[in-house]
């Protein structure tokens, strides 16, 4: 662990943020959130959070809610790069399914036809799962 040496106007810096914050969050305007998983590196260090940035949160987990019911969009679970950020589930739209869907279709037609081959993942992917590539013979 390497000492860092920091200016004094570094340090002053700081502690007027700090001190801002503090008030910010004794008048209620912000609180402290829980350090998120990617932070555990930095030393569990707590995150400050304006109101403002929750109530935009909280009106696009709403407006996904509504989104899902009305089966515009649905629940896709999370990919495995997404464990780190605790299994976070991400919302995909119709639209970007049908696309893939097309996709894989036109895939399988491409092999079946002879005109590409499925080469094992690079390494890189398995990561991803160990997915297969469709790659195309004149490529």
């Amino acid at each position: 662990m390497q000492d860092s040496v920091r200016s004094k106007s570094w340090i002053e810096r700081r502690e007027s943020w700090i001190e801002r914050s503090k008030s910010r969050i004794e008048s209620g305007e912000c609180w402290i959130e829980p350090a998120q998983s990617r932070d555990r590196k930095r030393r569990m260090q707590d995150s400050v959070r304006s109101k403002s940035w929750i109530e935009r949160r909280e009106s696009w987990i709403e407006r996904s809610k509504s989104r899902i019911e009305s089966g515009e969009c649905w629940i896709e679970p999370a990919q495995s790069r997404d464990r780190k950020r605790r299994m976070q589930d991400s919302v995909r739209s119709k639209s970007w399914i049908e696309r893939r869907e097309s996709w894989i279709e036109r895939s399988k037609s491409w092999i079946e036809s002879g005109e590409c081959w499925i080469e094992p993942a690079q390494s890189r992917d398995r990561k991803r799962g160990m997915l297969d590539r469709a790659r195309s013979k004149s490529g």
